[in-house]
């Protein structure tokens, strides 16, 4: 992978497409990534496996709702999620302060 400012990469924007057909280039911008620019190719592969991804848990959550492993998303399920969330939250400013 290719680390590169953002200022050379607006410099040289020709090199920078060129380097991605071999990899990740991440571009910085002072001192810290901002952006990667990868092949399109790669992009393709990517959205393939986040489709592969998407499907896969769609037949898990169709095969446990068939079992009747699923529960009611309703208001209930809603109120447990949020306490749960503030919860959480909560917790991490504790450790933080």
């Amino acid at each position: 992978m290719k680390i590169i400012s953002a200022t050379q990469a607006a410099k040289n924007f020709g090199q920078v497409l060129d380097s991605a057909r071999n990899g990740h280039v991440t571009i910085e911008k002072q001192g810290r990534p901002v952006a990667v620019v990868y092949s399109y190719d790669e992009s393709q592969a990517i959205e393939e496996m986040k489709i592969r991804d998407l499907k896969q848990s769609l037949e898990q959550g169709l095969k446990e709702f068939s079992a009747g492993k699923a529960m009611p998303f309703d208001d209930a399920a809603v109120a447990r999620i949020c306490a749960q969330g503030r919860k959480r939250v909560a917790a991490a400013k504790q450790k933080t302060e």
